[in-house]
């Protein structure tokens, strides 16, 4: 008898609750429209070689058809594409022969306002590195602005040294936190503290800095 009540009330025990999806990011369409002018730059470690390299872009999960891409002007792969979640492949060449392969699964294109229509994406074909954009509120930076990285209160250690790239500033780094110091030629420096540069990661900061 104890035995068929136990197996009467297994029976009617309920399933267990399937496992949650993962998180998809959220997506939202901004004011003017859905579409964003992407670009994809690509960077092994601190060395930038977008122009060694072949890019593929793929709307997430859907690889059969790339879409086109073009080198700009600046250096930089560009397509106008829908904001949403894409996958990427970077394959650098050197000498007819690969030297390296990243992939990024469902990266984010999103349309911000201080972005000004353009939207920046560094690939790194090495792990632990992040990116920090610094981006002029209007048309064009200080002339012969700069910038660089620095340990957290250690002002006189230099980690990184930003790049020129149009009117933006672009600092490739190591994955960590940083403060960063942009330097104007007729200004006193300015200082944004603690800052993270997550791995994998593209993030943007308007200058001057609020």
């Amino acid at each position: 008898m104890l035995l068929a009540a136990a197996f009467a009330a297994a029976q009617t025990m309920p399933a267990p609750a399937p496992a949650a999806p993962p998180t998809t990011p959220a997506i939202a369409v901004p004011p003017g429209g859905p579409n964003v002018r992407l670009q994809v730059r690509v960077f092994d470690g601190v060395t930038e070689v977008t122009r060694e390299t072949r890019v593929r872009l793929y709307p997430a999960g859907r690889r059969d058809t790339p879409i086109k891409l073009t080198l700009g002007a600046d250096r930089a792969y560009e397509a106008d594409v829908l904001v949403g979640l894409y996958d990427v492949q970077a394959v650098r060449m050197r000498s007819g022969s690969v030297a390296g392969v990243r992939w990024v699964e469902r990266m984010l294109v999103q349309k911000y306002p201080d972005e000004y229509g353009r939207h920046l994406q560094v690939i790194n074909l090495q792990e632990g590195f992040g990116a920090l954009q610094i981006r002029p509120d209007g048309d064009a930076g200080p002339a012969g602005w700069s910038a660089v990285a620095t340990p957290p209160g250690v002002p006189a250690t230099e980690v990184g040294k930003a790049r020129a790239l149009g009117p933006d500033l672009l600092l490739v780094v190591p994955a960590g936190t940083y403060d960063v110091k942009v330097v104007l030629p007729s200004r006193q420096p300015s200082w944004l503290t603690g800052i993270d540069i997550p791995d994998a990661r593209t993030r943007l900061k308007t200058w001057p800095f609020k």
